[in-house]
């Protein structure tokens, strides 16, 4: 929800809300020339370490609300509220019995529902700013590691071996950050340097 407006900026609808499906969500929305500033989210597992990196990556500022303090976020509260009441109607009446249906439910209700309780900003000047550069690898989780002495960065139960490159030849000690796409895709860059790796599969490390 935009605060200003009330306005619903994005929806979507899942059985498993997690961060894995939450970073997508905000990578729909966070794009083009009118990108929001800020975030104000509560302390829900939701909102992982590796999630607040790659929304803070996105340039947007972090404003976490107090532990059990629903009156922080006011008004995304009285939305749910409002949603228990009449979007759990509208399934109803559609016959919404999974994702896909629940959804569809959702594309037609949310304009309705802005068209009725969205109000103009108290601010009218536009603050909107345009989406960084390279945000396909921004909007990714990140994840740092340090490589072992045989060249090998382990993650997640899975070994990269990284060969030698034009870089260095032994990457032994260096910290790299290993990049998690929203499709679940693997890149490791040394610094700026995008590197080259193998999994599974075990480099000498001598010449």
């Amino acid at each position: 929800m935009e605060v200003g407006t009330r306005r619903i900026a994005h929806r979507n609808v899942t059985a498993h809300p997690a961060a894995a499906w939450t970073l997508p969500q905000f990578r729909e929305v966070i794009t083009g020339e009118q990108r929001q500033r800020y975030l104000i989210h509560d302390r829900d597992g939701i909102y992982t370490s590796e999630l607040d990196t790659a929304l803070k990556a996105m340039e947007l500022r972090i404003l976490k609300t107090p532990f059990q303090a629903p009156q922080a976020k006011g008004r995304i509260e009285r939305l749910w509220g409002t949603f228990q009441d009449r979007l759990t109607s509208e399934l109803r009446l559609a016959g919404a019995t999974d994702l896909g249906a629940a959804n569809e439910v959702l594309r037609r209700f949310l304009p309705d529902y802005n068209r009725r309780f969205g109000r103009a900003a108290r601010d009218a000047e536009k603050a909107w700013r345009p989406a960084p550069k390279d945000l396909d690898r921004i909007s990714c989780f990140h994840h740092q590691r340090s490589v072992s002495n045989d060249n090998v960065v382990p993650w997640d139960g899975r070994r990269f071996q990284i060969p030698p490159q034009p870089q260095r030849f032994s990457f032994a000690g260096a910290k790299v950050q290993i990049h998690e796409s929203l499709e679940g895709k693997i890149a490791i860059y040394y610094g700026e340097n995008k590197l080259d790796y193998t999994e599974g599969v075990t480099f000498s490390s001598g010449r």
